[in-house]
């Protein structure tokens, strides 16, 4: 009996596939009846995490967003999203919900959570137009607030980082101004390298 070399599997194989593979299901599918039993055996029920979303298990990046909570107090969405969230028993969680135009979700610990909707963020805590002008509003009133930039995101900006950056915007040079207002509109990742060098950081 002659040896068979490696490369003669790999070529029977090649050429000797199962008449049916022509999807991944069909590869996938048990042929043998052992193999049919146990799948039959075997069933798998998917249960929705209650406050995760499904792209923290499939790795779908189209569902990825920022989930905001109520704060502790129950008055406005919280400063750190999850981190911070306020905990209530059911029934505070269902009046704050109904209220914030959010939903009730239970959390590990057996107390619940509020999670906001979109359209239960503050319309009047996020400044609108330009960033700059935005920023003169942020350091005139002299109180935080949510900062849209050019691509949609928003930021909560306090009333030092806006007066360090209006500061150092007035002392530029009118070209270098312009291009620093540039960086501002696109992006928060733009306005928070301004920010390092306004506080006198890398430039």
């Amino acid at each position: 009996m002659a040896i068979k070399r490696f490369k003669s599997f790999v070529s029977e194989a090649a050429s000797g596939g199962r008449p049916n593979d022509n999807t991944e299901k069909d590869v996938l599918e048990p042929r043998a009846k052992g193999e049919q039993d146990f799948k039959a055996k075997h069933k798998m029920t998917v249960t929705k995490h209650p406050v995760a979303g499904d792209h923290q298990f499939d790795g779908d990046r189209a569902e990825i967003t920022e989930e905001k909570y109520l704060n502790q107090k129950g008055t406005g969405e919280s400063d750190d999203g999850y981190a911070d969230a306020g905990l209530f028993d059911k029934s505070k969680a269902d009046k704050l919900a109904k209220k914030h135009k959010g939903k009730a979700v239970k959390d590990s610990g057996g107390k619940f959570l509020v999670q906001l909707g979109e359209e239960a963020v503050e319309v009047s805590d996020l400044a609108e137009g330009k960033v700059v002008d935005q920023l003169n509003n942020i350091v005139k009133t002299k109180s935080a607030k949510k900062v849209k930039f050019g691509n949609g995101k928003s930021e909560t900006i306090d009333m030092t980082t806006a007066s360090a950056l209006v500061n150092m915007l007035n002392k530029l040079n009118p070209a270098n101004s312009a291009k620093a207002e540039k960086m501002l509109e696109k992006s928060p990742e733009g306005m928070f390298q301004l920010v390092d060098i306004a506080f006198g950081g890398k430039s």
